[in-house]
Parts: C-alpha cells; structure tokens; sequence
C-alpha cells in the first residue's frame, strides 16, 4: 500500500488491460493493445503499459501463432479455476490494485473470467471498472462494468447472450475498429465523471 506522500504523485484513475496470456512469460504490451490504449485520450501517468498478472519481470512482448496463443489462453482459463492461481496471482493483482484509488481495466476475452476467479476482498468492488470486449466468462465479476461484443463473435456469444454494446466483426478484430476505440473513451470520460476525475 501506497503511503499519503507517494499517492500524491500518483493518478486516481489508472488504466490497463486485462486478458489471458499468449505468451505465459511476457506480460508486456501487444503493439495492437499499445495503439489502443493510446487512443482512448488519457494522460500518460493514467496509462499502464502492464497486462494481467501485473509484475515488474517480464520478458519483452514477442508475437506467437494463433494456435498457440488459443492453447495458452485456455489454458489460463483452465488454470485460474483452481485454488493454486488465486495462491499465485492474488499478491501481485492486489499490490497493482493499490497503486491507486481506481482502476479502469480494459478485458478482452476470458479477462473477466481472470478477475473473477482471484476473488479479490469486496472492499475492491467500488475501486474497479471493467470495460470488456469480446467477454468470454462463467460469471461476472463484482464490478461497474460495459460489455461489448462482436456480431460474428461466436466464442463470446457462447458465454454472454445479451451485452451493452453490439460491433461488427468476430473474436479477433476489437482492438482496431473505432466503434470500440470510441465506445470505451467514452466510458472511460463517463467513469471520471461519476468519480469526479478531472
């Protein structure tokens, strides 16, 4: 926990993403996720270039093949069902989580089901919102939340029949459509006002 001083410096809003991890020792940035979260009008402070599970060793962001990015996402998804994830992920979640007085995480694809299963203490609840596109979870976290999803987006629909938001294209095509990118500035400028975050 940050002491009175250091938040001082800190913003009240920070801004990250939240996924499973195609590459299970990198939790660097894609170049998609970093043009994404560039768009959405923050300041820089606001911005963390850490995904999910939000440690400072990491090996640099490297591109892996389709197949094995889907293996190792459901292998995540598998994982975090278990008593061991929540063991080695909860710390370091936490320790992330009060950087800050909030935190607005981006989740795309069974992020929601990442954050759910760390089954964080319910003092946490007012402190996150959750922007996710293209959701895949069995339940939903206990958090202010938008859902959006893909019109041909059939591993989601799978999961969530209704959501918020409906946009063109499948599982794999959020990250540059600016329906997207517009739709979660605008709840990142609807967040701050309700939080009184200028």
């Amino acid at each position: 926990m940050l002491s009175d001083t250091e938040m001082k410096f800190k913003p009240l809003l920070q801004v990250a993403f939240i996924t499973g991890k195609s590459n299970p020792k990198s939790w660097c940035l894609s170049p998609p996720q970093k043009k994404f979260i560039n768009s959405l009008g923050l300041k820089k402070e606001e911005i963390s270039l850490l995904n999910f599970p939000y440690c400072k060793s990491s090996e640099t962001f490297k591109p892996v093949n389709i197949v094995q990015a889907s293996y190792e996402n459901i292998k995540i998804f598998c994982f975090s069902q278990t008593k061991v994830y929540r063991q080695k992920y909860l710390s370091s979640v936490r320790e992330f989580l009060d950087n800050t007085s909030y935190t607005l995480l981006i989740s795309g694809s069974c992020g929601l089901e990442l954050l759910s299963n760390l089954r964080l203490p319910k003092s946490y609840q007012n402190k996150i919102h959750i922007f996710a596109y293209g959701p895949v979870s069995i339940k939903m976290p206990p958090a202010n939340s938008i859902l959006v999803q893909g019109e041909k987006d059939w591993i989601s629909r799978i999961f969530f029949k209704e959501v918020d938001f409906l946009v063109p294209g499948g599982h794999m095509s959020y990250m540059d459509q600016e329906e997207v990118i517009d739709i979660c500035r605008q709840y990142i400028l609807k967040t701050k006002s309700e939080l009184g975050i200028t």
